[in-house]
């Protein structure tokens, strides 16, 4: 995904509120929603009211989700139906549930990509993973988990990172990777590894080849990286985490949420890394308060080192006097045992301190600055059983004290014990605390804060002499010294000594001497009292002053900051989440394919075997499931069908009252419908009858529910309304039909026909005598030579079941007259019809005629007449160009004038001509000149343009004369002349052939083809005819007037398909058809006796009307 230039590359990968583990999230706010979010005002209350509703319907509690997020989301979605209280968009939400799913989406962002943070990746890479690598086990595999994965970039980033680093290592390591999210729909995107060219532009060719393979719709995720990715539907705040995990990364999770799962989170991730593992987290996350839990390793990287001692945890220490030692008088060594580091000087009355030094171990640990550290002396890298660098240097202390003692915090909270320290120290009532002074016996709590005070602030160890407590009526007297140490990270410690004076037998003195030394003992304590309260006193109203300034400073800034960053990540990821919709498109689409395709096999499962159409619908008359026979019969979409009213569907197309009552009877009074038969036109498709069959059933669970079968009997109405109409057909037909049965002989071979008796009722037939049946032998009835001849053909037709039609002219009429015989096979006969066509023929032949003469005119003028296509190519030419060019045509049909051989000067401006006719539409005049060897030539060119059928220019007509022979002035006027007299002569022509086409009484029509495009000869591709030529009569039957035909369509006056079909097939086989056609178009109900013609590229249709029987 592409990010604007002042974003940060590490932005958020998921945001997750509690129950929520990385969900996608809408496009950020436009510029009205947000000045209408504006105008809106919400309360914290509005909001916790408006997120508990939420999750009632969901199921996910936002309450530690960021506010000003959650607020600016549910203020765009007020804007979106200009709400502009909180309560009313709650209102809304219990009017129209889904809302409540958009909102929950809306509230969750989800954007990743491949190897984002290339500072960081390179530092796993080419540090970290390499030496986690190296030290561990070759029996144990490297687990690593990414919670809050999204759709897998980061996860198969890391992997790829693993494999490169294994190339280089001399061991075989088992590699484990669980990659969760609590998005189902993000996890199967995961799973897919399937991504487009966009989102992986980022990776370099090299790994592209090596760990993708490249398909038509983008790039695939090797298999060899899939397999060692495990991916899971997980929440990281409810459910169990994983175990024993070397590495867990959870970049730009916890900048969403507040404290309480913040720290929730990082206690979980402790809980679930090795004692040596790590935890990766992104540029704008810290650990925050959980620094007991982890330390940073890389201070320009957020990858942290789990630490194995926790706040509350109580380890023992190890002797460690066994080990080397060294003896520093006067300092206090610090827990980072490089030698280029310095000791921090102590000063006291304390002896010197032995401290012991461990032996390194292993290699020196290079951090991103170049500094080298002892990775055996971190506790990440704590091997089982060895004593860490605090255990050493504690013990160290404790060699020289051997009384109890406890290592405090700058919080006061003990961190270790060492010896029994039940006389000075007891639990604290109530919830476990191991807070120094909380556990503190009570005489000794101001004395233990005392003393630690002055050794943080002076850097010396401070000591408490002359306590006493009692215990159990018994006194004791007590000493406590405070010794401050370093630890490796720098954090100072105190370590607190406690210790058992046994007072000496002083001897026998006077009561006077007595009082007057425990006079002088409570003044000394008076006076170190007031001395240490003034100090602290002072001390508390200086800190406290510095403190809160410094406090209400930070956090000013802190807001302010934390603020501004969180809008400018949140408002990239919407950016990028805006961005990143549009590419996942079709990832989507094909998601909701597989999930309808689900849907439809459970169908099929359950209806398999029906194949009428089901519905079961529950006790509301919602629909609970359909079959896919329902779907498909009445092109309801599942998603529009399931759980919906039935009444609801289709654009409440299936509200119809007569089923509302037939269904309120099974309802209520259990009665079942049976083979209920109804008529309904539905919008789409018509109009439908349907035969219903419905009962109700009780479901196991005591539910009741209603099965609804619907049958579409709307084919098998339509055949007994058509057997109704041919009966008419047959009684009232223009036509002579007659059916025929063959007879055949003991060869099986057909001798004759026999005339079979028409339906003259539905069902019956007329049962002739013996001698009728006799009659009506084809060769009794057809003696004459000619339908003899056809016999055999009618033979044919039987056999081969190939239908045959013939023109036949009828001499022994009065008159002759033309039929056309048409029989097709019908069982073990044909069926023949016989219609009279003597009209049409002389049609036929004045078009024929009137054809001829319009191509001798073409044909035999001087002039050279062309015709161009749309990209300037020759489509037609006539004789007069073949002289010119001393070429037939058909060699250069499809060719310019270039391609023809011509020269540059003078085919260049003639195409040039030509285009301009293409682009304005207009005609033109153009002039050539040709040099030939007898002198030069002069042409004179007329360019019109032609229009197809939406009125745009499909070419050009070009008619070009030789105007060599003229001369200037007189010459060309008279040429001009001559032309306007040939033109005069063609209209004149043409008006006479008018006249003889309009006289004629048959309707005469010429067409020219349309095509869907340019792909002419294809019958798939012809889509109609448009009406070149047409005579009075045919206007007189259209009752249109004659000049308004010419240029109009075909299908606009006859709208019958079956004979567009009949117009299409005869253009296209190039032979002459003869039906008899009833015309029910344009409010006629006439039979016509129709002649189809091609004559070249157009087609001629002829008919006549037959009188309608008396």
């Amino acid at each position: 995904m592409n990010l604007p230039d002042n974003t940060d590359p590490d932005t958020p990968d998921t945001i997750t509120p509690t129950g929520v583990d990385g969900q996608e999230a809408v496009v950020p706010d436009s510029p009205e929603q947000r000045g209408a979010s504006q105008e809106a005002e919400t309360s914290n209350d509005e909001l916790v009211a408006l997120l508990e509703l939420l999750r009632k319907f969901i199921g996910v509690d936002f309450t530690h989700y960021k506010t000003a997020t959650i607020r600016r989301r549910v203020l765009r979605r007020m804007a979106l139906y200009k709400l502009r209280a909180v309560p009313d968009y709650m209102d809304y939400l219990h009017q129209h549930p889904t809302e409540a799913g958009l909102l929950y989406h809306d509230l969750l962002i989800n954007v990743t990509s491949f190897f984002r943070d290339t500072d960081t990746m390179d530092y796993l890479g080419n540090v970290l993973f390499p030496r986690l690598l190296t030290t561990k086990p070759p029996n144990q595999p490297f687990r690593l988990w990414i919670p809050a994965c999204s759709t897998g970039e980061e996860v198969y980033s890391l992997a790829i990172l693993l494999l490169e680093a294994m190339d280089n290592l001399d061991k075989a390591v088992s590699i484990q990777i669980f990659a969760t999210d609590l998005s189902e729909r993000v996890i199967a995107r995961a799973r897919l590894g399937r991504y487009s060219a966009s989102q992986v532009a980022e990776i370099s060719p090299r790994r592209l080849k090596r760990f993708f393979t490249e398909d038509q719709d983008g790039y695939c995720i090797s298999k060899v990286i899939r397999d060692l990715c495990v991916f899971a539907t997980h929440n990281i705040f409810v459910d169990p985490p994983f175990s024993r995990l070397d590495l867990v990364s959870c970049r730009n999770l916890l900048i969403y949420t507040d404290n309480v799962l913040q720290r929730k989170a990082i206690a979980t991730f402790h809980y679930a890394l090795n004692p040596t593992g790590h935890l990766i987290l992104g540029k704008a996350e810290t650990v925050g308060s959980s620094t007991m839990l982890f330390t940073q390793i890389a201070k320009n990287f957020k990858i942290y080192a789990r630490k194995n001692m926790g706040l509350r945890s109580v380890m023992p220490l190890v002797d460690l006097l066994q080990q080397r030692t060294t003896t520093t008088p006067g300092y206090l060594n610090r827990l980072d045992y490089t030698s280029d580091q310095e000791p921090v000087p102590v000063s006291g009355a304390y002896p010197p301190v032995t401290l012991p030094v461990p032996e390194p171990s292993t290699p020196d640990y290079p951090d991103e600055a170049g500094e080298k550290r002892d990775l055996q002396s971190m506790s990440m890298h704590q091997k089982p059983g060895q004593p860490d660098d605090l255990d050493q240097r504690v013990n160290g202390l404790l060699t020289q004290y051997t009384p109890p003692s406890v290592v405090v915090n700058k919080d006061m909270e003990i961190i270790r014990f060492q010896g029994s320290t039940s006389l000075f120290l007891e639990p604290a009532p109530g919830r476990a605390n191991f807070n120094l002074l909380k556990m503190a016996r009570p005489e000794l709590v101001f004395d233990l804060r005392t003393a630690i005070n002055k050794a943080h602030k002076s850097g010396q160890p401070a000591s408490k002499t002359g306590l006493m407590i009692r215990v159990r009526e018994q006194t004791y007297h007590i000493t406590i010294n405070a010794v401050p140490f370093l630890s490796q990270n720098h954090e100072p410690l105190i370590l607190v000594i406690f210790g058992e004076v046994t007072p000496t037998l002083q001897p026998a003195i006077s009561l006077t001497q007595l009082r007057n030394r425990r006079i002088k003992q409570l003044e000394d304590e008076l006076v170190t009292l007031r001395d240490d309260m003034r100090s602290m006193f002072e001390e508390q109203e200086a800190g406290r002053e510095e403190l809160q300034s410094a406090n209400e400073e930070i956090i000013s800034s802190n807001e302010e900051l934390q603020s501004i960053n969180e809008e400018l990540e949140t408002s990239k990821e919407e950016i990028q989440s805006n961005n990143e919709e549009l590419q996942t498109i079709n990832q989507e689409l094909q998601l909701s394919n597989d999930q309808l395709s689900e849907a439809y096999d459970y169908s099929d499962a359950i209806f398999g075997t029906i194949r009428e159409t089901v519905l079961v619908l529950d006790k509301d008359l919602r629909v609970r499931t359909a079959n896919r026979a329902f779907f498909k019969t009445f092109r309801i979409e599942p998603d529009d069908t399931i759980g919906r009213l039935l009444y609801e569907l289709g654009n409440r197309q299936w509200d119809i009252p007569a089923l509302r009552s037939l269904l309120d009877q099974v309802i209520n009074q259990n009665t079942p419908i049976q083979a209920y038969e109804m008529v309904h036109h539905f919008q789409d498709l018509g109009e439908k009858v349907l035969r219903l069959n419905a009962r109700k059933v009780v479901r196991l669970q005591g539910q009741a529910a209603i099965l609804l079968a619907i049958e579409d009997i709307t084919d098998h109405s339509q055949v007994q309304r058509l057997l109704i109409f041919l009966q008419s057909i047959l009684a009232h037909a223009p036509v002579g039909i007659q059916l025929f049965k063959s007879v055949r002989n003991e060869r099986n071979t057909i001798v004759d026909f026999q005339l079979v008796p028409l339906v003259n009722e539905l069902g019956q037939r007329d049962k002739p005598s013996v001698e009728d049946l006799y009659k009506t032998s084809y060769k009794a009835l057809f003696s004459d030579t000619e339908q003899s001849a056809l016999f055999s053909r009618y033979v044919q037709v039987v056999e081969t079941g190939e239908a045959m039609q013939a023109e036949v002219l009828d001499k022994l009429a009065r008159q002759p007259e033309w039929h056309l015989i048409s029989a097709n096979r019908f069982e073990d006969g044909f069926l023949l019809v016989t219609s009279t066509i003597t009209d049409r023929k002389k049609a036929e032949e004045a078009i024929l005629e009137r054809e001829a003469q319009l191509s001798r005119l073409v044909e035999n003028t001087p002039d050279v007449i062309t015709r161009w296509d749309k990209n300037r190519r020759l489509v037609f030419a006539n004789s007069a160009f073949s002289e010119k060019t001393g070429l037939p045509p058909n060699q250069l049909l499809g060719l310019t004038n270039l391609e023809m051989g011509q020269p540059d000067e003078i085919a260049i401006p003639y195409m040039d001509s030509i285009q301009e006719v293409l682009d304005t539409g207009r005609p033109k005049e153009h002039y050539n000149v040709y040099t030939q060897p007898n002198g030069v030539v002069f042409f004179q060119s007329r360019m019109v343009p032609e229009l197809g059928q939406d009125g745009a220019v499909e070419g050009v007509l070009a008619i070009a004369r030789d105007i060599t022979q003229l001369n200037e002035g007189s010459m060309l006027k008279q040429a001009y002349e001559t032309i306007q007299q040939a033109n005069l002569d063609r209209d004149r022509q043409a008006k006479r052939l008018q006249h003889i086409l309009d006289a004629c009484p048959t309707a005469i029509l010429t067409l020219t083809p349309q095509y869907t495009d340019s792909e002419q000869g294809d019958a798939t591709k012809l889509a109609d005819f448009r009406i070149v030529t047409a005579n009075k009569t045919l206007a007189q039957y259209l009752e249109q007037a004659e000049t308004t035909l010419p240029g109009t369509l075909l299908s606009q006056w006859f709208t019958d398909d079956s004979f567009l079909n009949q117009c299409r097939q005869a253009y296209l086989s190039g032979q002459s058809h003869t039906i008899v056609w009833h015309d029910t178009t344009n409010t006629h109900d006439s039979w016509l006796d129709v002649s189809l013609s091609r004559i070249d590229d157009d087609l001629l249709i002829t008919f006549s009307v037959r009188p309608k029987p008396a």
